[in-house]
């Protein structure tokens, strides 16, 4: 993703770092917005059900299938389309418009390959508390949380081939992430499991 949100394809080289970052805020900006609609679809979905009082017990036995996963300890499926978005974008529109779609494309979360299996833990959290409004939350700081890594290495892309360098280094760090999303998925499991005991 990096490689394609970057004011780099355009091949402009003024004031690229502050073009960069309005691209990064465009990203994360779209990210956030749809996420925040799919969430508030799920919570007013959630709301129609009766109350589930098992539903806590099938979010942490869920993040911990998907920790063990990522852990390469167990097989679990990632139910998902398989598609990336469309690298047209990056040439066809404005590059802080192609920013903002791509943004809102991995906002969207269902539409996209995924690499990590948190996002179906958090789908499955926004659709069972059943609020709108708070799911609405839970997904927008989700679809913003997708921007973090790119802003975190946003500053050192100053040049097309850097921003390529980049965004294989990031993919290349897939295993770290993976351990830290298992033990994080393995942790969430576990407090959601003892928060009734508390």
């Amino acid at each position: 993703m990096i490689p394609a949100i970057s004011p780099d394809v355009f091949r402009d080289k003024k004031h690229r770092k502050l073009k960069w970052t309005v691209s990064v805020a465009a990203y994360a900006l779209g990210a956030t917005l749809t996420g925040s609609v799919v969430g508030a679809g799920l919570g007013w979905l959630g709301s129609w059900l009766p109350v589930l009082p098992f539903a806590p017990i099938g979010l942490a036995v869920l993040a911990f299938l998907y920790s063990l996963r990522e852990l390469s300890l167990l097989r679990v499926p990632l139910p998902q389309i398989g598609k990336q978005a469309p690298s047209g974008w990056r040439v066809r529109f404005h590059p802080w418009l192609s920013a903002y779609f791509y943004g809102a494309y991995f906002g969207l979360c269902v539409l996209h390959l995924s690499f990590v299996s948190t996002f179906f833990v958090v789908l499955l959290w926004a659709f069972v508390i059943a609020d709108p409004l708070a799911s609405a939350a839970i997904m927008g700081a989700y679809g913003f949380s997708q921007a973090l890594p790119i802003a975190f290495v946003a500053w050192r892309v100053d040049s097309p081939d850097r921003a390529y360098d980049i965004g294989r280094a990031v993919v290349k760090r897939g295993d770290a992430v993976h351990r830290i999303n298992g033990l994080s998925l393995a942790a969430a499991a576990a407090i959601v499991m003892l928060v009734p005991f508390l």
